[in-house]
């Protein structure tokens, strides 16, 4: 019942949409095709973890939800070639990120163990490859709203393994549709709506042996500003609510939500150095209780935008 409204919801919002198609040709205009590279993220960063109830998710392809409380090194790739029409906006991105520990044990202070190869953990490792389509229906100042659909295909540098066990590596498609709002404007401001929408999602699961057809409904954002000349922040996240399983596996998750706030100071025109904070909340089909991440770190920035 929840799956058949919320595809319905959407479909209305389709539907509401295209009733604004003959105002948004002559409200909803760009100056010109435009085709840019974004550098959005790209970065090495030191942070602090505190993990719950991870040994509930010691089996769990998660990385973030399944390690002990660390202090770590990663790094984060964030990618988008952004193509702007008057009528439409098409993004295709790549995000990774990855982090691991490695502990050497030894038999006794100052003595080097039996089997010398020290022990690897992971503690942050997505790829996720995206390309995103959104139709530009309507504009109310700099505010655009229209229909999106989007796909991802989600994915990781290896099969997480913690505590001697090994999960499977994820391998996941992810269709979205449903209706977005954004800023269309290139200007530095103290606020600014980057990606606002709610969807209707589908998920084609190859993680296990068995594959898994999910769905769910999402929303997801992303802010950003510039408070102050040589100083910008972000925040983004989302939260998704799964409605459907073709197939029982005991590590899908029934909820996941995600949100991270970054600030970020100049050095030079593309380096940048601050602090970031960012915390995930899911809760699996097997677990009693939910698993939680929250980080604290420090990142040193490279970010770049270019026109092609």
């Amino acid at each position: 019942m929840k799956k058949r409204l919320l595809f319905t919801a959407v479909a209305g919002i389709f539907l509401a949409g295209n009733a604004y198609a003959t105002d948004a040709s002559q409200s909803a205009q760009v100056p010109e095709s435009t085709l840019k590279a974004n550098f959005r993220r790209v970065s090495l960063q030191y942070t602090k973890n505190s993990v719950s109830n991870y040994k509930e998710y010691s089996n769990s392809p998660e990385s973030d939800l399944n390690n002990d409380d660390h202090t770590t090194l990663k790094g984060e790739f964030d990618f988008i070639l952004e193509y702007n029409r008057e009528n439409m906006r098409w993004n295709n991105s790549i995000y990774a990120i990855y982090g691991e520990e490695k502990t050497k044990y030894h038999d006794a202070p100052g003595r080097e163990p039996h089997h010398p190869n020290p022990e690897k953990t992971e503690t942050d490792d997505k790829i996720l490859f995206t390309s995103d389509y959104t139709h530009k229906l309507h504009k109310y100042m700099t505010y655009v709203f229209g229909p999106m659909a989007q796909i991802e295909y989600q994915t990781e540098f290896r099969a997480n393994r913690t505590g001697g066990e090994k999960a499977d590596k994820t391998k996941t498609w992810r269709g979205k549709i449903g209706y977005k709002v954004f800023e269309d404007t290139t200007e530095n401001k103290e606020f600014t709506i980057k990606d606002l929408y709610i969807a209707a999602v589908g998920e084609y699961d190859m993680t296990h042996s068995h594959s898994t057809k999910k769905s769910a409904g999402e929303i997801g954002w992303r802010f950003e500003g510039t408070p102050r000349e040589n100083v910008s922040f972000s925040i983004d996240g989302y939260y998704r609510r799964y409605l459907s399983y073709s197939a029982y596996s005991g590590t899908d998750l029934r909820y996941d939500f995600f949100t991270k706030a970054s600030l970020d100071s100049k050095i030079t025109d593309v380096l940048s150095f601050g602090p970031y904070v960012s915390y995930r909340r899911a809760h699996d089909r097997t677990a009693v209780q939910h698993g939680s991440n929250t980080t604290i770190g420090v990142a040193l920035t490279y970010k770049d935008i270019f026109d092609l």
